[in-house]
């Protein structure tokens, strides 16, 4: 082969007084090389992993020994899990609500989901709010009860009467980013509640998302004739069902119970279809 020129040609460098030496890092103390070294230090290792090993294998002999001279089964032992789901304590969340717009769907969540996740609601006033009537009193009551058979509080909410435009929910204390609405709070709980009120994967996850808008649409109506349309629609997406996503109830029925029961004028303009489907959900929700 040809020979390649010095790249580094060996220059006389004059090194600074002001400096200290310092040895050669290519070689080791005693004149070895670092290949060297490190076939050392692999060879002592191998050696300390065989040591490790023998001495597992003598353990667990000595417990086989033992298990045989007390008779123990070689089975582990089986335990028995819990049915049903295990929930965790969710971050405490706040409710912003005025009086006069009573989130009656917390209520009628608290009282579905009482024997798999317990709601604790906590009730103050804002300085905003000389008094409560009769209604929010009654509801502020039922909120508060505890009727929940699980032990342990699925997630804790602090209700403030306040005098606010729209329902809002806050969260986190330390990001005040608030969500509007009480049919978007609906959502919130209901991704964070039981398996069976999560509908995002399920067939009628669009069904249940079109009537949430209808919720909404219709807490904003200000006469009965803005109402009508509205409540047309719910009506043939209901149709001859038990409920509204079959034969089982949902966050959607909650939600339609919760707006028709915030908005009088639209019960009056129900059809017998719809009432019947009322009565069903109020005594589940018992709002």
């Amino acid at each position: 082969m040809y020979e390649l020129k010095t790249l580094l040609p060996a220059f006389d460098i004059t090194v600074p007084k002001c400096m200290y030496a310092m040895k050669s890092l290519a070689l080791k103390r005693d004149g070895g090389t670092p290949e060297a070294e490190n076939a050392s230090a692999m060879t002592k290792l191998e050696e300390r992993q065989e040591v490790v090993i023998k001495q597992l294998h003598e353990l667990r002999n000595q417990l086989q020994s033992m298990r045989s001279s007390l008779n123990v089964c070689g089975k582990t032992i089986q335990h028995t899990q819990p049915r049903g789901e295990v929930y965790e304590s969710l971050p405490d969340i706040v409710i912003n609500a005025h009086p006069k717009f009573i989130p009656y769907a917390l209520l009628a969540i608290k009282n579905i989901w009482k024997d798999v996740f317990n709601i604790d609601v906590k009730c103050y006033s804002h300085s905003t709010i000389v008094s409560l009537d009769q209604e929010a009193i009654e509801f502020q009551k039922q909120i508060t009860a505890n009727n929940s058979s699980v032990k342990s509080p699925g997630i804790k909410v602090t209700l403030i009467w306040k005098n606010t435009e729209h329902t809002e929910m806050i969260s986190s204390p330390t990001m005040y980013v608030p969500i509007y609405g009480e049919v978007n709070i609906i959502r919130y709980l209901a991704r964070v509640g039981p398996q069976d009120y999560r509908y995002e994967d399920t067939t009628y996850s669009n069904d249940i998302d079109v009537i949430l808008d209808i919720c909404y649409q219709l807490l904003r109506c200000q006469t009965a004739k803005s109402m009508q349309p509205l409540l047309r629609s719910l009506n043939n997406r209901l149709q001859k069902q038990k409920y509204f996503t079959g034969d089982q109830l949902s966050i959607a029925d909650v939600a339609v119970c919760s707006s028709i029961r915030r908005m009088p004028a639209a019960a009056k303009n129900l059809t017998e279809n719809m009432n019947k489907w009322l009565t069903r959900v109020k005594q589940v929700t018992l709002i």
